[in-house]
């Protein structure tokens, strides 16, 4: 009898992982019609009823890695043909996690399915969720990523390849449009899983909280206010009292902070390249390759710290005018824009004006 499916979801963070989650977990009964089942956080499938959430914190310790792979094989036993399983965790794209997996291919028919990003929209987007709230400047990071070669994508395959899988077992997508299905997530990992999502409810879309730079860097200066990683009242007080240009202005990396990150990256993008995407190289490389800026190339370093000065300035100069929109908003004691519209109104009239 052959073994039963077992599709790995393996992230990475920050590139769709919750997106993917929340709707394979929102559509559980369709997928039981379909003969797929999931796994919970604790592991148990959802052959024997729903689940909830993924199972990343009971995967985190090796020490238990043994036990919890023989929980997810328990299933062969009263698996039925043609069953598939899925296994969505974030912690499976650390590299070490290839250890735990591997107990795992003597019992599944085993594939896994890996999203990466450029690392430079990596590093900013985990810069912005996690380490603001610990007091880490963006250049601290972009030094501790280059450093660690995080996001450590292509130490992930080098570690699974070395348990057994290949580049037809293991598939390696791109967060981004051009390289999607449909240029969507959800299709694109559908076609990969051999899924049918038709009728399926598509979970709206929870996007990390993203704001203005500027405010990013006194938040960042004030990680008092967050209580952990997970904090994101002060994120949620902007996005809900502060002006729309708040939310829509949205920050980056500098070209030289760009440059650090994909040099420290360049020998494994390229191998990621040539073993995934060699027939996309041109696209592949419009993605992963740093921009430049001829005013960064040219300006004596002290005119561009002085460069870098005045936009920081002008970014708190911004920050004082969001918090002073609100102290007026907020003031019961004056008049609402529409109460001095009409008294402006009535005063014409009195006076004739049309």
């Amino acid at each position: 009898m052959p073994k039963p499916k077992l599709l790995l979801h393996i992230g990475h963070s920050k590139c769709g992982s919750t997106t993917i989650q929340r709707t394979l977990l929102a559509n559980q009964d369709q997928l039981k019609e379909q003969k797929v089942f999931l796994y919970g956080r604790d592991l148990s499938s959802s052959r024997e009823g729903s689940v909830k959430g993924m199972p990343n914190a009971v995967l985190n310790d090796a020490e238990h890695w043994k036990t919890a792979a023989e929980q997810v094989a328990s299933v062969v036993e009263q698996a039925g043909e043609n069953d598939t399983y899925i296994l969505s965790a974030e912690i499976l794209c650390q590299p070490r996690m290839a250890g735990f997996v591997a107990h795992l291919t003597e019992y599944f028919d085993s594939r896994i399915i890996h999203y990466i990003r450029p690392q430079t929209d990596w590093c900013y987007s985990a810069w912005k969720q996690w380490q603001v709230k610990r007091g880490l400047k963006l250049q601290e990071w972009v030094d501790h990523c280059s450093g660690n070669h995080l996001p450590a994508f292509w130490q992930a395959w080098e570690n699974y390849r070395d348990t057994g899988f290949t580049p037809d077992s293991y598939s390696m997508r791109i967060l981004n449009r051009a390289f999607l299905h449909e240029g969507d997530l959800i299709a694109d990992f559908c076609q990969w899983a051999g899924l049918d999502p038709t009728g399926w409810t598509r979970p709206v879309e929870q996007s990390n909280p993203n704001v203005d730079h500027a405010l990013l860097e006194v938040f960042r200066a004030s990680e008092s206010i967050f209580s952990n990683s997970r904090d994101n009242r002060a994120f949620d007080w902007a996005v809900k009292r502060l002006p729309e240009e708040v939310v829509k202005r949205r920050g980056g990396l500098t070209a030289a902070q760009e440059q650090q990150i994909l040099s420290a990256h360049q020998v494994h993008n390229t191998e990621i390249c040539a073993q995934f995407f060699s027939e996309r190289a041109e696209d592949f490389w419009s993605l992963f390759s740093a921009r430049k800026t001829e005013s960064e190339d040219t300006l004596p370093e002290d005119q561009l710290r002085i460069q870098q000065l005045e936009t920081e300035l002008e970014g708190l100069r911004r920050v004082v005018g969001y918090l002073i929109n609100v102290m007026v908003e907020q003031d019961k004691s004056l008049p609402s824009q529409a109460i001095m519209e009409a008294a402006v109104k009535q005063w014409r009239e009195t006076q004739g004006i049309k």
